[in-house]
């Protein structure tokens, strides 16, 4: 599924985008009009700004057997990967790294899906999920 500027985008390439971009106020970048309804924009949050949160209950295991993860929104920052433990209660390890692309992705479009490492001969699948 394309986000809204990817769809954007491709409406320019079809030469559609000039009067959609000028009808909701965009100026193709992705950022929204320079003024917010007050003429202001000082007060504007940037583009890939992250306004929402990543809870406890945020992330999904795969076929889960007590392992646990947590992904705290300011690791959403992250400028280098991050690994996470996810053992939990299960009688054995397992790591899910995020990359920093994964981290941006997850600020855009609030979801990834990514994979455990393979221990004790299985992997879980892994979805974070942010919401704003």
């Amino acid at each position: 599924m394309l986000n809204r500027q990817e769809f954007l985008r491709s409406l320019w390439m079809t030469g559609l985008g000039a009067a959609v971009l000028a009808a909701c106020g965009d100026d193709g970048t992705g950022d929204p009009s320079p003024a917010d309804a007050s003429g202001s924009a000082a007060d504007a949050a940037p583009a890939d700004a992250f306004t929402g949160t990543c809870a406890t209950n945020s992330v999904t295991i795969g076929t889960n057997h007590g392992h646990e993860m947590t992904v705290e929104p300011a690791d959403l920052e992250s400028t280098s990967p991050k690994m996470y433990a996810i053992q939990g209660g299960a009688d054995h390890p397992h790591g899910v790294t995020i990359t920093v692309a994964q981290f941006a992705e997850l600020k855009q479009s609030g979801s990834i899906m990514t994979t455990s490492t393979n221990v004790s001969g299985h992997t879980h699948s892994i979805r974070v999920r942010c919401t704003a």
